[in-house]
């Protein structure tokens, strides 16, 4: 069987879960036997651009692109594998090239599994409406073609909210390759790992720990680890403000074993978050043998 990921990022490029999660599942599929090719966008000097990569689970290609959202080549490339392809696997509803790539191949009557990555909570929906609302539009005319993915109970709610209960989902939680344990060296501080995005609401956090006299007077930290953004320079902004700027500091983006030990070495994580469709960094944390603080916008009731 012949199976095309169409992933987006992808490994190594570690921004995101699903850029992760894609390649597990690709190794996972490789091992069993499947026949699998991952067709990505470039990002990094790291990987060859354009060109197909033979690895051990498969064929990668990493399609080059000057703008993300407009990437044609990568669309035209995607589009010419679907062709041969027995089943796709599409990440992201409103990324417009998946949207593009996804419709074309629902229109060509491909057997394809869709996973929305959170996109269809009613707090990520809210975010530039106007275009998903349109996007919508055209996906309920070709949804009878897809099977939704969901990793939880509650993103399958949320595509049933969306697209009505008669639609085809499988829920399965991500497949997650984790490291084992590494030394624990307990430090004073708590710590939230992920995107720095609005959704993730660290501005409640913040203004939490802000508010609370004994988190000023003791010794513990707020550690935040991710890639900078525009949201990351407003909640330094706010930082500076309540004057917690020796208290909660952002150490940028972990990989590898360093990510590891940053797990292991807290006391706490916390991942405040409006919505997650499932949350790796919950079970990374874990199996560092680190507790979790989540939110009850994250699938982890039970």
């Amino acid at each position: 069987m012949k199976i095309l990921i169409i992933s987006g990022f992808y490994h190594p490029y570690n921004n995101g879960g699903p850029s992760n999660t894609s390649y597990w599942m690709a190794k996972a599929l490789g091992a069993e036997g499947y026949n699998v090719k991952v067709v990505a966008l470039h990002h990094s000097k790291i990987v060859v651009a354009d060109e197909w990569i033979n690895t051990e689970y498969g064929k990668v290609i990493y399609v080059s692109y000057n703008i993300v959202n407009f990437a044609f080549c990568y669309i035209r490339r995607a589009i010419k594998e679907v062709r041969e392809a027995d089943v796709i696997h599409l990440n992201s509803l409103f990324a417009p090239t998946s949207f593009f790539i996804g419709l074309i191949s629902a229109n060509r009557r491909k057997k394809m599994y869709w996973s929305p990555r959170g996109e269809l909570s009613s707090f990520a929906l809210s975010y530039t409406s106007f275009r998903k609302k349109l996007q919508l539009l055209f996906l309920n005319k070709v949804k009878h073609h897809i099977i939704f993915h969901a990793t939880s109970e509650q993103e399958k709610y949320d595509i049933q909210n969306t697209f009505g209960h008669k639609v085809k989902i499988t829920i399965i939680p991500n497949l997650i390759e984790l490291q084992a344990p590494t030394e624990r060296t307990s430090e004073p501080y708590f710590l939230f790992v992920g995107r720095i995005h609005p959704i993730k609401r660290l501005d409640n956090l913040i203004e939490a720990l802000a508010s609370n006299a004994g988190f000023r007077a003791s010794s513990y930290k707020l550690k935040i680890a991710g890639l900078d953004t525009p949201y990351a320079q407003v909640l330094k902004a706010k930082v500076h403000l309540y004057a917690l700027t020796t208290k909660i500091h952002f150490v940028g983006h972990y990989t590898g074993i360093e990510k590891d030990k940053l797990y292991a070495n807290a006391y706490y994580l916390i991942l405040p978050s409006d919505s997650e469709n499932f949350g790796n960094v919950v079970v990374e944390s874990l199996a560092q043998g680190t507790p979790v603080i989540a939110s009850k916008g994250t699938p982890w009731q039970s």
